[in-house]
């Protein structure tokens, strides 16, 4: 039987996170204890690759910004798969590995996006739960100079292979706390204000 977590590397792209990254660090090792997981850090000038030290198999620095990032993400990989993680995100669901993995195998797939815990985005391509091919990241050029935004780069590439993102609904939550505009609430997860 084969190890799935041999087929995909963990990556998270950050700067300045120490807020939820240790959350997020946490719920990958405790859901996939395996995993490698690569931190490409912006040269944060807070705790957070501290707080990586601790998690990481590896930490990637660079200063040019998120596209940059995202594109060395497949060249610093040696694995078939990469699963791009927000610094801000706490992985919930631990057999959304092995439902990416499957989804590609079953159908015309680029990407493979987890929504957020009660709150599916059917639509677009977030990285903050992403499941690529390595092989299709690096065939798409990212302009160094984009500092957001990246996804419209994967988006128009896997469009013209005629390629499709699946979802895959309750795989994550955002760690951050923010204050509801509609009820004035301070909400823990995104998905309850």
């Amino acid at each position: 039987m084969v190890n799935i977590n041999a087929l995909f590397d963990v990556v998270i792209r950050t700067k300045n996170s120490e807020r939820g990254i240790g959350k997020c660090l946490s719920s990958i090792r405790r859901l996939i204890p395996d995993a490698d997981i690569i931190v490409i850090d912006g040269k944060s000038t807070d705790n957070t690759v501290r707080i990586a030290e601790s998690f990481a198999s590896k930490i990637i620095y660079e200063d040019k910004g998120l596209s940059f990032a995202t594109g060395i993400a497949g060249k610093i990989s040696t694995k078939d798969f990469i699963l791009f993680i927000d610094s801000d995100v706490e992985l919930i669901n631990d057999k959304f590995p092995e439902i990416a993995l499957n989804l590609f195998k079953k159908f015309k797939t680029g990407a493979v996006v987890g929504n957020s815990l009660h709150f599916p985005f059917n639509y677009g391509l977030p990285l903050g739960l992403t499941m690529i091919e390595r092989h299709t990241l690096n065939s798409i050029d990212f302009p160094e100079n984009v500092k957001g935004r990246e996804t419209y780069y994967i988006q128009s590439y896997l469009r013209k292979q005629k390629l499709k993102v699946r979802y895959v609904n309750n795989s994550m939550i955002h760690t951050y706390t923010l204050k509801s505009l509609d009820t004035g609430r301070i909400c823990l997860y995104k998905a309850y204000c």
